[in-house]
C-alpha cells in the first residue's frame, strides 16, 4: 500500500510539494495479498493508503 514500503514516501511527499510540484499521485500497487482480495476491497485499501499520504 502507499506508504508501506521501503521508500519513505511520505517524507519525499513532505519535500516535493512546498517546492511547487504540481503532479498528480495514483496508486500502482504490486502486491500478491492485494491481488487475492475482492477489487473493492482492494480499491478501499489502495485509497486508505493514499489519504494516509495526502494533506487534509
Amino acid at each position: 500500500m502507499p506508504g508501506q514500503g521501503e521508500f519513505d514516501l511520505k517524507r519525499f511527499l513532505e519535500v516535493v510539494r512546498p517546492a511547487g510540484d504540481p503532479r498528480a499521485i495514483s496508486v500502482e500497487v504490486y502486491s500478491t495479498a492485494l491481488d487475492r482480495l475482492p477489487s473493492v476491497e482492494a480499491a478501499r485499501a489502495a485509497v486508505a493508503g493514499l489519504a494516509d499520504l495526502t494533506p487534509r
